[in-house]
């Protein structure tokens, strides 16, 4: 199974460990992000990750619920998406009990299937919008901005959500951040981001009065 759904790592670990919560198809996992972090041992922006990636395969499902200002999510494994590329990318479709090649064949999709499917990419990349907005953490133009990720093709939506942590590193002061909106226009997820570690101060009268203490103290 893991080299068909061409899993690794911590994204690897993840569906592992949802799977094992909900294999039988009706159980849901709802550890914490925290509780994914110590698992895998690692960072939140690593889970959040392995989530995304996972999202993005369409291996997993996400339900969310909001209780009192605060968001519990809810995963599960998509079933019927990994069947499906175990099956070589054939699936059974539930009208007329014709199947349809999902893997490149010449068959095509009736018109109520693509509108389906349409329609959950629409979903997946309203969730994702929800993490970019999140991690980027400067509410300015929600709407507008909404509208222009969803326009995104998913590939551009998985590197932008790679880049954005990294990016919130290199600009904590929210004023000097670039608005959501700007950010998105100018493609700035393919910018070259460069991670600078904090210096060590080099001020020559601090270290002139330690030496002049440490003399004093002889």
């Amino acid at each position: 199974m893991v080299q068909e759904l061409k899993l690794n790592g911590n994204t690897l670990l993840t569906f592992a460990l949802i799977h094992g919560f909900t294999q039988d198809g009706n159980s849901e996992f709802t550890g914490s992000l925290n509780y994914i972090c110590k698992w895998l041992n690692c960072s939140k922006p690593t889970a959040m990750k392995s989530l995304i990636d996972l999202s993005i395969k369409g291996l997993i499902k996400k339900d969310s619920t909001t209780i009192n200002h605060i968001t519990f999510n809810r995963y599960m494994i998509n079933k019927q998406k990994i069947e499906t590329i175990l099956n070589g990318g054939k699936e059974t479709l539930s009208e007329g009990g014709k199947e349809t090649c999902m893997g490149g064949g010449k068959e095509t999709l009736p018109n109520k299937d693509i509108l389906n499917k349409d329609r959950s990419n629409k979903d997946i990349k309203e969730k994702l919008f929800e993490n970019f907005w999140t991690m980027y953490d400067k509410k300015v133009g929600r709407e507008t901005c909404m509208k222009k990720f969803l326009k995104l093709d998913l590939p551009d939506i998985e590197k932008i959500l790679q880049v954005v942590p990294n990016y919130v590193v290199t600009t904590p002061d929210k004023e000097f951040r670039k608005n959501p909106e700007t950010w998105l226009n100018n493609k700035c997820w393919n910018d070259e981001i460069i991670l600078r570690l904090p210096q060590m101060p080099t001020n020559k009268i601090k270290f002139k009065n330690i030496f002049r203490f440490l003399g004093q103290k002889r």
